[in-house]
C-alpha cells in the first residue's frame, strides 16, 4: 500500500480538546509515560481495556460542548486516491 489506511487521532484530539498528557496520565492511572508512548503519530499496539480507559479518560477531559470522543473519533480510517481505485477494481471483480 502507498500509505497507512488508519491514522491515529490521539494528538490531534488532546491539543484540540487542551487535554494535557499529565492529566490524562493520571486520570488512566498509569505512567505518564505510557501518555508519552500512546501520542505517537502511528497507533500503537493499544488493547480493548486500555482503549475503553483511554477512551473514558478522553471524554472526561473534553471540553464540556465538544462531542463525544468515540473510538471513531480516535481511529480513522482512509484511503489514498490510489488505494481508492484498486478498492474499486477489486470489488468490480467479484462476483
Amino acid at each position: 500500500m502507498d500509505s497507512d489506511v488508519i491514522t491515529w487521532k490521539l494528538i490531534e484530539i488532546m491539543d484540540r480538546e487542551g487535554i494535557k498528557p499529565g492529566d490524562l496520565a493520571e486520570l488512566m492511572d498509569v505512567h505518564p509515560r505510557q501518555v508519552t508512548r500512546l501520542r505517537k503519530v502511528t497507533m500503537p499496539g493499544v488493547d480493548q481495556e486500555k482503549l475503553g480507559k483511554l477512551l473514558l479518560s478522553l471524554n472526561i477531559l473534553k471540553r464540556p460542548e465538544s462531542p463525544l470522543i468515540t473510538a471513531d473519533t480516535l481511529i480513522v480510517f482512509s484511503l489514498t486516491p490510489d488505494e481508492l481505485k484498486r478498492f474499486e477494481a477489486a470489488q468490480r471483480k467479484k462476483p
